[in-house]
């Protein structure tokens, strides 16, 4: 069964930066099958590296992390995850691999974790966090494409 999240807006809340600062952020999000069972996932970003936003604004829609997509078995659903972080890193360090060595003060942005059970949601659904607001649609295919397909289940 197909399952594809659509990310359609992120508000940021609080950039955690102290004041009206604008934050560096990043977003990271994560679609899997059961943690219990797990088999497979899917991870986005944002598309083009950090963005410098403010508490209150939105996450241009160019920056929006593309559609999560994956199969899980009947009667399965599976979890949807966003966060984000402000990353006050040098641009050489991207994604954070040194792990604040350099006394910068990285900040974690508290998103949301939901579970998609096998009868998932329509339409438009929306997430709260402290720290961000995220607007998503949950369907069975992708914009534009007649349906995902699938593998056959493996026969154990």
């Amino acid at each position: 069964m197909p399952i594809v999240v659509t990310i359609t807006e992120v508000v940021i809340i609080d950039a955690r930066d102290g004041g009206n600062e604008p934050g560096e952020i990043q977003l990271a999000a994560v679609l899997y099958d059961s943690p219990n069972d797990f088999h497979r996932s899917v991870h986005v970003s944002n598309r083009t590296g950090r963005m410098s936003l403010r508490g209150g604004q939105r996450v241009p829609a160019e920056q929006l992390p593309g559609p999560l997509k994956i199969c899980v078995g009947d009667g399965r659903g599976a979890t949807f995850t966003l966060h984000a972080w402000d990353n006050d890193d040098p641009l050489n360090d991207e994604y954070g691999l040194d792990f604040d060595r350099e006394g910068d003060a990285d900040e974690l942005l508290y998103g949301f974790q939901v579970r998609l059970g096998a009868e998932l949601p329509t339409g438009v659904q929306i997430a709260n966090s402290p720290h961000l607001s995220i607007r998503y649609m949950v369907t069975r295919t992708a914009s534009g494409e007649a349906t995902l397909p699938c593998p056959p289940p493996l026969v154990r």
